[in-house]
């Protein structure tokens, strides 16, 4: 079983950063869906293998970090984007069309910092919400193994 930290949208909130990442040694990986990829950069040096990140429309001078990324863990391929460039804030029809596309069983995205699970035609869609929200640190808990996947929607204080 591969245990992954998801978070986005921290908007260059250190606080919040930091206190998520002090739970990076009980996951196998962490997924950043962009806006505020900055101050992960940090994180990425010391755990090169460990992060994976794609930076988000409030990331633009961060050309070192894809706006999207297809990956596998476990048998189950993912999708990581922000989510802006497929409109996911009027609805997820764009990003239904890049899923069909990678292959994907799991989309993973920000942009609306709205946390949020949704299923459609066997594809899992997530939101893990807003990371950098004065009501609270938002973030998702993924296991998967052997094609099951398990989500946990989670909220910090």
């Amino acid at each position: 079983m591969k245990k992954i930290l998801v978070f986005s949208d921290c908007h260059y909130d250190s606080k919040a950063v930091d206190m998520l990442m002090e739970k990076i040694d009980y996951f196998d990986y962490v997924y950043f869906c962009g806006d505020g990829i900055a101050r992960l950069d940090l994180y990425q040096y010391a755990y090169p293998n460990k992060i994976e990140a794609v930076r988000g429309n409030c990331d633009p001078t961060f050309d070192s970090h894809p706006l999207e990324l297809t990956t596998t863990v476990e048998g189950v391929t993912i999708f990581l984007t922000h989510g802006h460039r497929y409109l996911v804030k009027s609805g997820l029809s764009e990003l239904e069309t890049q899923a069909l596309k990678h292959n994907a069983s799991l989309v993973i995205y920000g942009h609306t910092h709205i946390q949020s699970k949704t299923e459609k035609d066997g594809i899992i869609y997530l939101n893990p919400g807003c990371s950098g929200s004065l009501n609270g640190i938002e973030y998702a808990e993924i296991w998967v193994s052997e094609k099951n996947i398990q989500i946990m929607l989670r909220k910090l204080y």
